[in-house]
């Protein structure tokens, strides 16, 4: 299977001030953050809209050994480059808790001073996380350092989940 395409991440916003009606100064940002993806450097695809159910606790996605693409394959990540979790819940306080051994890997760290398994990244509602390594990936270690988890608390939602890697 080959494995090609491109991730973006897009911000073009425009600040005017409109208190001074003589001028109307403006502030312009524009960042486009733009991955191109090879077969040389990416070979694994998980994509996925899942439902995390209430207060049924974290849902564990395994990189390595657990999951399986969409065409049935087992993943077995060796590599981790890209990583893009979107809580797609619209109401306040449906936050999704990011946690799981993946992101404190002790010789290729995500999250350099986590060593305690009860810390978490908040995702609130409508919010995303997102990581990318393009150039010299993440380590996944099987068994030891593979797996995150979600934890949506008491609520229903929905995430996409992105991750792209090499085997």
């Amino acid at each position: 299977m080959a494995l090609l395409g491109t991730t973006k991440i897009v911000a073009d916003l425009t600040y005017t001030e409109t208190s001074d009606p003589l001028t109307t100064p403006t502030q312009v940002a524009a960042v486009t953050i733009s991955h191109e993806w090879a077969a040389s450097t990416v070979d694994v695809l998980y994509a996925n809209r899942v439902t995390l159910e209430a207060s049924g606790g974290a849902q564990s996605y395994d990189l390595y050994g657990a999951l399986t693409d969409r065409f049935g394959a087992t993943i077995n990540l060796a590599t981790l480059r890209e990583l893009i979790i979107y809580n797609r819940a619209t109401t306040a306080g449906y936050d999704v808790k990011l946690a799981g051994n993946l992101l404190r890997h002790a010789s290729s760290p995500i999250v350099d001073s986590w060593t305690d398994d009860t810390i978490s990244i908040v995702i609130r509602a409508g919010g995303h996380f997102a990581i990318a390594a393009p150039v010299d990936g993440y380590a996944i270690s099987a068994g030891a350092y593979d797996a995150f988890t979600l934890d949506p608390g008491a609520n229903e939602v929905d995430v996409d989940i992105v991750v792209l890697g090499k085997a």
